[in-house]
């Protein structure tokens, strides 16, 4: 079994919508990756719970 983990995607047209996704390795393909919300760094978050991911995004 695949373990489960959260990102923060840019959903909308204007990418003023973020959108908290749940995601297993093989759901990578179905994203542009260039949406995904990152840190300082450049790179991309990922969080364990869904409540992490959305207390990101408040």
């Amino acid at each position: 079994m695949s373990e489960i983990y959260y990102k923060i995607y840019q959903s909308s047209v204007l990418n003023e919508m973020l959108t908290v996704v749940c995601m297993q390795w093989f759901d990578e393909f179905d994203y542009d990756q260039d949406k995904f919300f990152t840190d300082e760094d450049g790179y991309v978050l990922e969080f364990e719970t869904e409540e992490e991911a959305e207390k990101m995004v408040e």
